[in-house]
C-alpha cells in the first residue's frame, strides 16, 4: 500500500501551503481552505493510500520550493472516509 506524506507551510503570501508527497516525489499543492478539503481531494486521487504526517519529509519540498524560511507545522491528519 502506498503512503502519502503531508505537511502544511503557514505565512506564505497566499496563506497556508499543504504539501503531499509519494515516494516518487511532490504529488500536490494546495492552497485550501481547510484541512478536511485537502483530506477529501487526495482520498479521491490516491484511494486507499495511508495518508501520515511527516513535516521532516515535506520540509525538503518546501525548501526546494523556495518556502524553507516559513515555519513548517506538523498536521493532524483527520479520519477521511
Amino acid at each position: 500500500m502506498d503512503t502519502i506524506y503531508l505537511g502544511q507551510v503557514n505565512g506564505t503570501p497566499l496563506g497556508t501551503l499543504w504539501l503531499a508527497l509519494s515516494e516518487e516525489g511532490l504529488l500536490a499543492l494546495d492552497w485550501s481552505a481547510s484541512q478536511s478539503n485537502l483530506l477529501a481531494r487526495l482520498r479521491r486521487r490516491v484511494g486507499t493510500a495511508i495518508l501520515r504526517d511527516d513535516a521532516a519529509r515535506t520540509a525538503t519540498a518546501a525548501r526546494q520550493l523556495g518556502v524553507a524560511s516559513i515555519s513548517m507545522v506538523s498536521v493532524a491528519i483527520s479520519t477521511c472516509r
